[in-house]
């Protein structure tokens, strides 16, 4: 028994003829009159009755023909399975983010992704930058979108770009209202909340490291917090921008350009291979972020 056999019987069973069943396989009469001849030598027993209404199958032709589609409904669920994976409609992929994304570009990114693929399971952890790099190490993650302070090491890096840090004022500060960048070192009458000192070691000025570490009171390494301590306080921040945009909403805080050049580092990393959903969605992340940051000075690198 073989596959052409099999495709015969098939045709001639669905046709209820000989001559239908070539047309629809786009071969001779006599090709498929002599593949049914051989499959049935092959099992040992009469596939069809000739009748006036054309070909019949057996009672042993009709129980072959149910066997044989039991087997072809698997194949056609596995190609089906494949399809999907190889349209990206099924699979899994754990992420990681840090706080900072998760009100922004992130969301935008996830839905895309959502809406494109059918049975897609995604499953997402809000960590530090360490944290998701640790888990992507350790094969818990398969993705992260992080803000590193150094190269990440033993992840595989996607996409990688910057943007400038922006600063964070009360509505009634006097300098909310300027359309000046703000100069750190005029706000000399206000209190910060400011990032931990890991976080401050990006300020290359060390003018301005001293001068914003010696009047935070208040300190996180989260810029969500930040953002929530300097609107309940009524101190300035630095904060990112995807986190100044969200808090901006609440109509209590004017975000204001920065004079100095203090960056925040975006990437996309992941394991050294990654699955072809795990693919796109990291595609899909870089086009959300580079979009997002249209018009600023990021320079993206895709590697």
């Amino acid at each position: 028994m073989n596959i052409r056999q099999i495709d015969a019987f098939r045709a001639t069973y669905l046709m209820g003829s000989v001559s239908r069943a070539a047309e629809m396989l786009h071969i001779s009469q006599p090709s498929v009159s002599r593949l049914v001849s051989d499959l049935e030598r092959s099992v040992g027993f009469k596939l069809f009755d000739r009748t006036a209404r054309g070909l019949v199958a057996t009672e042993e032709g009709r129980r072959l023909y149910a066997s044989l589609e039991r087997s072809f409904g698997g194949l056609r669920e596995k190609s089906d399975t494949a399809a999907a994976i190889r349209t990206l409609g099924s699979g899994d992929i754990s992420l990681g983010v840090i706080p900072a994304f998760a009100y922004s570009a992130f969301p935008l990114a996830v839905a895309k992704m959502h809406k494109e693929s059918s049975d897609l399971r995604l499953n997402v952890s809000v960590r530090t930058t360490q944290q998701i790099i640790e888990e992507i190490e350790t094969h818990r993650l398969d993705l992260g979108l992080i803000s590193p302070i150094h190269e990440p090491t033993n992840v595989s890096t996607y996409y990688r770009t910057s943007t400038k840090y922006v600063c964070l004022l009360p509505n009634q500060h006097p300098m909310a209202a300027t359309e000046a960048p703000i100069d750190l070192m005029s706000l000399r009458d206000d209190e910060f909340v400011a990032f931990d000192n890991l976080y401050l070691s990006l300020i290359s000025d060390p003018e301005v490291f001293q001068f914003i570490h010696s009047r935070a009171r208040l300190s996180s390494h989260s810029s969500p917090v930040v953002a929530a301590m300097a609107g309940a306080t009524g101190a300035a921040a630095i904060v990112d921008p995807f986190t100044a945009s969200f808090v901006a909403h609440s109509g209590k805080i004017a975000v204001k350009p920065l004079l100095h050049d203090i960056r925040f580092q975006i990437a996309v990393v992941g394991r050294p291979t990654l699955s072809l959903a795990s693919s796109r969605l990291v595609a899909i992340l870089t086009s959300q972020i580079s979009e997002w940051l249209l018009g600023k000075d990021a320079q993206p690198t895709i590697v």
